[in-house]
């Protein structure tokens, strides 16, 4: 939830007061004891300082908590909530969306749903706007 209101930063340091207050809010919000407010914050720190992060920073259009949908071909309606998306610019001046989804679980690798998931994002992203989409999971 912090990582979905944190100030995204192209360069230099995050902002640890503002991602701070953020974690304490919705530390309070959640009972969450003073152990897990400090492991947010860290996870939370480390995020927005990735490569990932700061490219999205850097980008002329970002979105968080994106709401999705997409009709499969077998007609299921696939929904979900992408916590980022965002356009990427090459040097040549192709665009193409990046998104990015966070898991808290990715020590031993992505599961297999993980991966559907994020391609499904990718694909009604993709679907949406006419361009391309990747899809990353990103640890936290």
């Amino acid at each position: 939830a912090v990582l979905a209101e944190a100030p995204l930063v192209a360069e230099g340091r995050a902002d640890v007061d503002a991602v701070g207050r953020l974690v304490r809010a919705r530390g309070r919000l959640l009972g969450a004891p003073e152990a897990e407010r400090e492991a947010a914050a860290t996870a939370v720190l480390a995020a927005l300082e990735s490569g990932v992060l700061r490219q999205a920073a850097r980008s002329p259009d970002v979105r968080r908590e994106v709401p999705l949908h997409l009709t499969l071909p077998d007609g299921t309606r696939a929904e979900g909530s992408a916590d980022l998306a965002y356009l990427d610019e090459d040097d040549f001046g192709e665009s193409a969306w990046v998104v990015v989804d966070f898991k808290t679980d990715l020590e031993e690798g992505a599961k297999d749903e993980y991966l559907a998931q994020i391609a499904l994002y990718a694909d009604a992203v993709s679907a949406a706007t006419g361009l391309p989409a990747d899809g990353i999971l990103l640890g936290v």
